[in-house]
């Protein structure tokens, strides 16, 4: 594209289809501060490098893009260069251009708390940078997931402080881009991201929530209460940790003892619902028992990524049965079978 631009000619007969695309392209590749070197540089040109410097790095954006393709030799119409010209012009009308020493950036320090806030800059931006070329029709909206759990896997160490402070962000970046026209583009990727960034923070909820209700039981029954052979049967029980979705799975020991728990299957993508009324859930071999048929239910779920944080984040048995009679579909049979395709999602 680099050579594209600098043959750009505007008395060619293609111009008018050419430009657009390469201002676009500018636009994804290049952040604020680089187009403001751009129009500084310019600026430089005409002998009107001060006023530039002057001049706020937002109100840089199309001009900047403009001065990245001049600077590059591309032939543009004189109007081009006007529009350059004419707010470096403004600056001298308003007051005197007075030199500014360029901003002392202050480094994060290397602390725990500095270390989070590097961790959420650097997801920050590569999320961005995933938004970006989305836009730019450089990867498809499964892609978009698939990379929004890989940045938080290696650059935030899938850590749930990071994950709540992101989904903090594309909440508000979410409603921006709703609100603003010129950027009702952007709200697909922005919701996808945000869909991901609740599924990974709900479900390291949900696990860690699992571990503390298990060892409660634990503590609260005594020698003789103790499900052995349910225990041992649960260390042999052998669920899928690494999909595509990027969940856990909750630890089988801690389904021993509890009153409901609910799975996912990534193969047949069905939701899972045991309740155990008259005893708790115990394992035999690789099968749940002690749940009631009666109220325990199965169906098939079309949007996974939208829908699984809610189940995640039920705190009553109540809940769990309001979302699964709001899924439309056949109930499904349950057998009660832990198969490497599935993953518990949540015990309580």
């Amino acid at each position: 594209m680099q050579d594209v631009i600098g043959k750009l000619n505007y008395q060619d007969p293609g111009f008018a289809a050419v430009y657009p695309q390469c201002l676009s392209w500018v636009n994804t590749e290049c952040d604020v501060r680089q187009l403001k070197a751009e129009v500084v540089q310019y600026a430089a040109s005409l002998g009107m490098e001060a006023q530039a410097q002057a001049l706020s790095a937002n109100s840089m954006i199309l001009i900047g893009k403009i001065a990245y393709c001049l600077n590059r030799g591309a032939k543009l119409a004189p109007s081009s260069s006007q529009r350059i010209r004419q707010p470096l012009e403004a600056v001298v009308l308003e007051a005197p251009v007075v030199e500014q020493d360029q901003p002392q950036w202050e480094e994060i320090p290397s602390t725990a708390q500095g270390r989070k806030l590097s961790k959420i800059v650097n997801c920050t931006a590569l999320l961005d940078n995933v938004r970006a070329r989305f836009n730019a029709g450089r990867c498809d909206i499964k892609a978009v997931a698939d990379e929004t759990r890989a940045v938080v896997r290696q650059h935030g160490d899938s850590k749930p402080v990071v994950i709540r402070e992101l989904v903090q962000w594309y909440k508000q970046r979410v409603q921006d881009a709703s609100s603003n026209p010129a950027c009702r583009k952007w709200v697909k990727p922005l919701q996808t991201i945000l869909n991901t960034l609740n599924l990974l923070a709900s479900n390291g909820s949900a696990v860690k929530d699992g571990a503390r209700r298990a060892r409660k039981r634990l503590v609260a029954s005594t020698s003789n209460e103790r499900d052995r052979q349910g225990e041992k049967a649960a260390r042999k029980v052998r669920v899928q940790q690494d999909n595509t979705l990027g969940i856990k799975s909750v630890d089988p020991k801690n389904v021993i003892g509890a009153t409901a728990a609910v799975l996912y299957n990534t193969r047949t993508h069905h939701i899972e619902l045991y309740v155990a009324t008259e005893q708790v859930l115990s394992m035999q071999g690789r099968q749940l028992v002690g749940w009631d048929s009666k109220v325990s239910m199965c169906k098939t779920l079309r949007k996974p990524e939208e829908i699984l944080p809610h189940w995640s984040k039920a705190s009553t048995l109540t809940r769990l049965f309001v979302l699964g009679n709001t899924i439309r579909g056949k109930q499904h049979e349950l057998t009660g079978k832990v198969t490497t395709h599935h993953v518990i999602l949540k015990v309580m």
